[in-house]
């Protein structure tokens, strides 16, 4: 192989892996699936006061209820998932479409959510989704 068919080539390669490595380095979106069952006992699900996680297990929610305001504080939960979440920006999207709230998780991977406290939200937080950008 001489030299000339050689250059254009190392060129092409060069590209190819700076564009793989950025793609590597941006951020992908990332959904997280909450849901809730009812307990044994009760027609409908309730709120864990303990705190619950997602289906992946990268986050936990615990909530407490202050002045007809429902907090939901929001973890990352372990290495992975801090890596995934830290400084992300994100919204909570339920099913049943009541809510569609913006959040962001700082750089130790905690975000908290503020909701007015009745019966429709908590329902709603039953069955959602939090997407990170």
């Amino acid at each position: 192989m001489d030299e000339f068919s050689r250059t254009p080539r190392v060129m092409m390669n060069t590209a190819l892996a700076t564009e793989d490595a950025r793609d590597a380095q941006s951020p992908v979106a990332l959904r997280l699936h909450v849901r809730l069952l009812a307990a044994a006992g009760q027609a409908e699900p309730c709120l864990p006061h303990e705190g619950w996680v997602d289906q992946s297990r990268l986050i936990k929610l615990t909530p407490s209820f202050a002045q007809g305001e429902l907090h939901i504080a929001i973890q990352a939960q372990g290495y992975e998932a801090l890596q995934r979440l830290a400084g992300r920006e994100a919204r909570l999207i339920s099913a049943n479409g009541l809510l569609d709230e913006a959040l962001g998780f700082d750089l130790a991977g905690s975000a908290l959510l503020v909701l007015r406290d009745d019966v429709y939200v908590q329902h709603a937080l039953t069955n959602f989704q939090i997407v990170i950008a």
